[in-house]
């Protein structure tokens, strides 16, 4: 029973997750900016501490949520949080193509993403044994924090869900059509490095 109530909780935030994907990219209620391929916002400067080697200087756009914010490197495109919990929430994705809504609404279920997740206590999705094929993974210093958590398969993509104090990170590592990003991968630690709350 428990394990029924568990995986009931589950696919209801996974549903909330992609049903929010559908909406608008840039409501004008939204406290976050967003970038689309078509137009780039207003450009800060963000430069990695000069402690951390693994983070080079990035110069691309930090996307604010309200309590949370991060950069969002070219290649990679963010769209507002929708519902109530947008201040404390980023998701950002790679290699969205310009096209209508419908196209952007359809490649945002098939490319690889990382939803920044500020919350206290447990983070979403972070049920471990909810997922296929769990590795430990960290802990390990990206930027100012330190992040562990796990790798896994999940509908034949493989994800990593990462925490670190009141943030998770849930991100999309390999999609099953193929396109994929790794843990290692400059522009990923790039924009973990970047995060801020």
């Amino acid at each position: 029973m428990k394990k029924i109530i568990v995986f009931t909780l589950i696919l209801t935030l996974a549903i909330s997750l992609f049903a929010g994907c559908g909406a608008s990219p840039e409501p004008a209620t939204s406290p976050a900016p967003a970038q689309s391929p078509q137009t780039a916002p207003e450009q800060e400067t963000e430069t990695a501490p000069e402690s951390e080697p693994e983070t080079e200087e990035i110069d691309d756009s930090r996307i604010d949520a309200g309590n949370v914010s991060a950069v969002c490197p070219d290649g990679w495109d963010s769209f507002p949080w929708e519902g109530e919990d947008g201040s404390n929430n980023l998701k950002f994705y790679k290699g969205i193509q310009p096209g209508t809504q419908d196209d952007i609404d359809r490649q945002k279920q098939s490319v690889p993403a990382i939803a920044i997740n500020y919350k206290t206590g447990d983070g979403l999705f972070s049920f471990k044994d909810f997922y296929d094929d769990a590795e430990d993974w960290g802990p390990q210093t990206i930027g100012e924090y330190t992040w562990e958590g796990f790798t896994a398969t999940w509908n034949d993509d493989k994800v990593a869900i990462l925490t670190s104090g009141d943030l998770t990170l849930n991100i999309w590592l390999e999609m099953a059509d193929g396109a994929s990003i790794s843990l290692d991968d400059q522009d990923v630690r790039d924009i973990i490095a970047s995060i801020r709350y």
